[in-house]
């Protein structure tokens, strides 16, 4: 395996050795290369000040471009892939289509949030995205403008071709990214080991070899333990190179998502089952969590408010972990044991998400509930799954130390039940008898509109 990372920035190659566990994009970016366009907001992936533009290719050969948080970013998470800051997208004679715009409609007034929104916005504009503007921005948070003129410099340049200047750079990072090798080396570094196999009997063989190390998809959650807790993991385990733990298979009766498959590319597919999460996938982080984030370590963080979870459950999702060459499955919801504690053996590691395709006469509700609608911590997240024989499969996050069903609910079909399935804690999010309400109302909506088309 290789001791040192490649990738894509500025017009050429860098290579780095001495990368230790905590280095983070961000940090590199601004004292490594004085590229400080890029700017240091909240430091948690949650103000979008620091977003940038990553290109990666896809296994069959087409590039995916999107925005990332640079704060929470491990620096060792970028090998094989190019990157693109607010310094690149204007060429010396005229600004980007997206820069230009944000000018015209005075989109910008003290200008540090100006790069992080003008990253989000060209990565939406070549992936040809197809949700609203304020979708696309909803990673990103404006201290003294207001919305109204991003928005409109969005909107107006959406559909605009890339300039030349800059699609050369694309096609340049193109051709490096087709030559370069993703995954396959160990980083050993006075502050720590990170090791990053390219495949999975590798991984698995790691695994073993040291159950202490941390396991770390997108690191949208390991990044604040680092930024914010300032924890010093003496060793990572990178799941991101591992082609397998990718994959995406899908036939008549399954999807199964490999455990690194970020959301953005989950959502593709599941969403054209059930649409009625879309509003759910929207409120699940930003585009830029959703970029780097992953369903497989969403769950396998084992945290109670999770929003991947409780959807999972509704729909009858299982797990495949693997330990060694050995594998085993089970039901999503008896992987959650108790807050802090699952299903999960030392060596062992969560390999894929199982998801039942749609069955004809299924009806799906989803809803979540928080102080905020964008980027916020779930106060109640309900799921729930109605077969066309009848049977339903209601699960909750937020209520309790783990996902859970509703399994009273679901035996006597009476929301009023709820606080025998249910103790929620009261927090800063929501008291415990708002929580109770809220469950009670939710579960009163779906079952109400059983009773209704049954009439």
């Amino acid at each position: 395996m290789r001791n040192s990372i490649e990738f894509y920035y500025g017009g050429r190659s860098h290579r780095l050795a001495d990368v230790a566990p905590t280095d983070m994009l961000l940090t590199w970016l601004r004292d490594g290369q004085l590229a400080r366009g890029t700017k240091e907001g909240c430091n948690e992936g949650d103000c979008g000040a620091c977003s940038l533009v990553i290109a990666r290719l896809l296994p069959d050969g087409a590039m995916d471009v999107q925005p990332v948080n640079a704060c929470i970013m491990p620096l060792a998470n970028l090998d094989g892939a190019a990157l693109f800051t607010v310094e690149d997208f204007a060429s010396p004679d005229a600004l980007h289509p997206i820069q230009d715009a944000v000018v015209r409609e005075h989109g910008s007034q003290c200008g540090f949030c100006t790069p992080g929104f003008i990253a989000a916005m060209v990565a939406g504009q070549i992936a040809g995205v197809p949700h609203s503007a304020e979708v696309q921005i909803a990673g990103n948070l404006c201290r003294c403008t207001g919305y109204g003129g991003l928005i409109r410099a969005f909107e107006q340049e959406r559909d605009t071709p890339q300039p030349p200047a800059f699609q050369a750079k694309l096609e340049a990072a193109k051709a490096w990214m087709n030559n370069a090798e993703r995954g396959g080396f160990v980083l050993e570094t006075s502050a720590g080991s990170v090791f990053a196999p390219a495949d999975l009997e590798s991984f698995a063989a790691l695994r073993q070899q040291h159950p202490d190390a941390l396991i770390v998809a997108g690191a949208t959650d390991v990044g604040l333990w680092m930024t914010k807790g300032l924890k010093q993991p003496p060793k990572l385990l990178l799941t991101g190179y591992v082609t397998e733990l990718h994959a995406l298979e899908q036939d008549e009766a399954h999807f199964t998502f490999g455990a690194a498959l970020p959301y953005s590319r989950v959502g593709q597919h599941l969403l054209q089952d059930y649409p009625e999460a879309q509003a759910w996938f929207d409120r699940l982080g930003s585009v830029q969590v959703r970029a780097s984030g992953t369903l497989g370590g969403n769950i396998a963080n084992g945290s109670p408010i999770g929003d991947g979870p409780p959807l999972m459950i509704a729909l009858g999702a299982r797990l495949r972990l693997r330990r060694g060459s050995d594998t085993r499955e089970l039901a999503l919801e008896d992987y959650f044991i108790a807050y802090g504690k699952q299903d999960l053996a030392a060596d062992e590691f969560v390999e894929a998400v199982i998801v039942p395709r749609r069955q004809q006469g299924q009806r799906l509700m989803v809803e979540k509930v928080s102080r905020r609608v964008d980027q916020d911590i779930t106060a109640v997240l309900g799921a729930f799954s109605q077969s066309a024989d009848g049977s339903l499969r209601l699960a909750f996050g937020g209520m309790a130390a783990t996902p859970k069903l509703a399994k009273t609910v679901m035996a006597s079909r009476n929301p009023a039940d709820i606080g025998q399935d249910f103790e929620p804690l009261s927090d800063l999010r929501a008291s415990k008898d708002y929580r109770l309400r809220v469950a009670e109302n939710l579960l009163r909506h779906f079952l109400n509109a059983e009773q209704e088309a049954a009439a």
